[in-house]
């Protein structure tokens, strides 16, 4: 866990990073008390949750390649510019 970078609100994707990481992990039943009769608050939760769904998917798919990112923004901008 401490070679684990956590940014925002990531700790919702533990297991994806994990598993990215090559950890194998198992599922374990739990029991949960009931929660309180409120209605879930969800604010501005909702917009960190999908920049942080696509900071993850960026880290998974271009960790290992950035020269894909960068290369293809560099293409665009060129013949842009082109």
């Amino acid at each position: 866990m401490e070679h684990l970078r956590l940014y925002g609100e990531m700790h919702r994707f533990i297991p994806a990073i994990a598993s990215w990481m090559g950890i194998t992990f198992v599922e374990v039943e739990t029991h949960h008390r009931p929660g309180d009769s409120g209605a879930p608050s969800t604010d501005d939760r909702t917009v960190r949750v999908i920049l942080d769904l696509i900071t993850v998917k960026f880290l998974l798919s271009f960790a290992t390649k950035p020269i894909q990112v960068f290369g293809m923004l560099g293409v665009t901008a060129a013949t842009a510019g082109g």
